[in-house]
């Protein structure tokens, strides 16, 4: 294989990888980012009724339901934040990473311990049986929520903690900055791409 049609191959895989990080195919982190906004909302309307003494059933469900799901969400924009950082090595997007992990330091754990809080529920966890560290002394475990006034929610579980409200906003922003690298390397390695093909076939650049 030629050195043109070996960087045209890379650039158009690259390209492709991008493009189905992003929105276009329903996944991405601005994806993500929507479903922590509307989780949020619904959450914070939850706690509103919570506290207003009209709690039941159904308003406890969506208290808890609401903030387990804000934290799979917000993890799922570092998952993607991730994968386009090993495609882009982008310096702005590292940057945003570590303004968000200066105000969520630890979301993996607390999202870890929520997908498998089956396990954890009846003392059968990993970090409970010695498998993963740091250990968790709790033969069981249960959600702990509180709030002050005005403040966002605090997520306590096995240890692990998380402040709801400033953890999503952290999300969304970084969310942003990551479409808007994606969509700049994606621009990028297209034109590449392009440029690689004209070399290839001896054609004149655009």
């Amino acid at each position: 294989m030629d050195k043109d049609t070996a960087a045209q191959h890379e650039a158009e895989h690259k390209a492709a990888a991008l493009h189905n990080l992003g929105w276009e195919t329903g996944a991405g982190a601005t994806i993500w980012a929507r479903a922590v906004q509307d989780q949020l909302a619904l959450h914070e309307s939850a706690r509103e009724r919570y506290a207003a003494n009209a709690a039941d059933l159904e308003t406890w469900e969506r208290l808890h339901s609401t903030a387990l799901m804000l934290v799979v969400a917000i993890e799922q924009i570092l998952a993607f934040e991730r994968r386009v950082c090993r495609l882009t090595g982008d310096a702005e997007l590292a940057q945003a990473r570590e303004r968000f992990d200066a105000v969520v330091p630890d979301v993996e754990a607390l999202r870890d311990l929520i997908s498998h809080l089956d396990d954890y529920a009846v003392g059968q966890g990993q970090r409970q049986q010695g498998k993963r560290t740091p250990a968790i002394r709790e033969p069981y475990l249960s959600t702990l929520m509180y709030w002050a006034n005005g403040g966002g929610t605090v997520l306590n579980l096995g240890g692990e903690q998380l402040n709801l409200r400033d953890a999503a906003n952290a999300g969304i922003e970084l969310a942003q900055v990551v479409e808007r690298v994606r969509a700049k390397h994606l621009g990028r390695v297209e034109q590449e791409a392009n440029a690689a093909l004209r070399r290839r076939y001896g054609m004149a650049p655009e």
